[in-house]
């Protein structure tokens, strides 16, 4: 037995370790699969299922025949009964997303309202409201594992201040009394980054399953614009969990001055008022108008969006010549102007990452639209609850390890 380890910690990883196999497996895999695969005795694993099982985090299906073999139980995620309730507080929407251990959206609404340089107070509540909804509407047995709200700024180190989201107009708020509904457990609610959040739905395909990449780096942009660096699979938060700030990398020393108090910075190209100002529109133009500019060959669209794509591929290219990633996912306008971004966009990038020379860079774009940092705040709440089973009880998982 190694050192600091007992008979309970033991316990604890070995039942993290089946369940990780089972949510992980594209095929529900029996329990003699489970023991060849984890390396532990078939007696085991079947103790470890049967705790599994008792706490309604798995199902035992009926016995399968296979083509060659005996008929084997699949063992698979049980739906509806652990649920992650997620909220992202964006400038121009709110979005609302509820995840069950399965990888099903028991809930999801994208709600338009605009928040730039807002009174959080206002908006808190009517999130909170939301958030409310929301959990009323879960199925009536299902355990509300965590409550999760999703912002673009600097989170405090307890994980319920916002310490700043200057595209908000917000400082030194406190999120945690704005919720507060039947069944809401406040120590079961954080706060988060919305580009980390989002990271999470890159690093994971559903709960406890990962999507087979492990360094990346995710950028999204709004009117700010955000990113998270991914390595080994996991988030690069930085020694205050404030990593990720591009949007305020310099990418002309000559450039305009940012609300940040620095000039030349990223989002001063690439966010949205910024896009709409270059082009030399009203900001009350949206940005998807732009972009139809941009199609018609309006001068000021194609320059402005051009100019984003130029900034954007220096940014990446800075980010990737000091930290050696092959994937790069963009979310939010990124997303949305990618085609009108992409020849330019990579021409910077090519010409400015000396690793190119050997080694291709990969530029996609997020599968989840609106909903990406909603979706990988539930995500990254599963992942944190699975590997920690000491808190499982806590958190209504019902395995006790007194």
């Amino acid at each position: 037995m190694k050192a600091g380890k007992n008979s309970t910690s033991i316990r604890q990883e070995n039942l993290s370790l089946v369940l990780g196999a089972i949510l992980g497996a594209k095929e529900g895999p029996s329990r003699a699969k489970l023991a060849t695969q984890t390396g532990l005795t078939r007696a085991t694993v079947s103790r470890l299922v049967d705790e599994l099982i008792n706490a309604r985090l798995i199902d035992e299906l009926d016995p399968v025949r296979p083509a060659v073999g005996r008929p084997a139980a699949p063992l698979v995620a049980r739906e509806y009964q652990h649920v992650i309730l997620a909220a992202e507080i964006n400038l121009e929407y709110v979005a609302i997303y509820a995840l069950d251990v399965t990888g099903a959206a028991l809930g999801e609404e994208i709600i338009r309202m605009d928040s730039r340089r807002s009174d959080p107070k206002k908006v808190l509540s009517r999130v909170g409201e939301l958030v409310a909804k929301a959990a009323g509407e879960l199925p009536m047995y299902s355990n509300l594992l965590e409550t999760v709200l999703c912002v673009p700024g600097l989170i405090s180190a307890d994980s319920h201040t916002i310490i700043t989201a200057p595209n908000l107009g917000w400082s030194n708020v406190d999120a945690l009394p704005y919720f507060d509904f039947p069944d809401f457990d406040p120590a079961r609610f954080r706060v988060m980054n919305e580009a980390d959040a989002a990271a999470y739905s890159v690093l994971y395909d559903d709960p406890g399953a990962r999507a087979g990449v492990d360094n990346f780096l995710y950028i999204s942009a709004e009117v700010g614009v955000g990113a998270a660096i991914v390595f080994d699979g996991q988030l690069f938060a930085g020694d205050h969990g404030w990593a990720g700030e591009i949007g305020h990398m310099c990418v002309d020393r000559s450039g305009p001055k940012c609300r940040c108090g620095s000039n030349g910075c990223l989002e001063q190209y690439a966010g949205a008022d910024s896009i709409i100002r270059n082009a030399g529109y009203r900001l009350d133009i949206p940005l998807e108008r732009i972009a139809e500019l941009f199609d018609a060959g309006d001068s000021g669209a194609r320059a402005s969006i051009d100019a984003c794509a130029t900034a954007l591929g220096t940014a990446i290219a800075n980010v990737l010549n000091l930290l050696d990633l092959e994937l790069v996912v963009l979310g939010g306008n990124f997303g949305r102007l990618y085609d009108r971004l992409e020849v330019i966009m990579n021409a910077e990038i090519e010409y400015r990452v000396l690793g190119r020379r050997w080694e291709n860079v990969e530029v996609t774009t997020s599968t989840y639209g609106d909903s990406a940092s909603a979706r990988g705040a539930c995500l990254a709440g599963f992942a944190r609850i699975f590997a920690n089973p000491e808190i499982w009880n806590e958190r209504g998982i019902p395995i006790s390890f007194d």
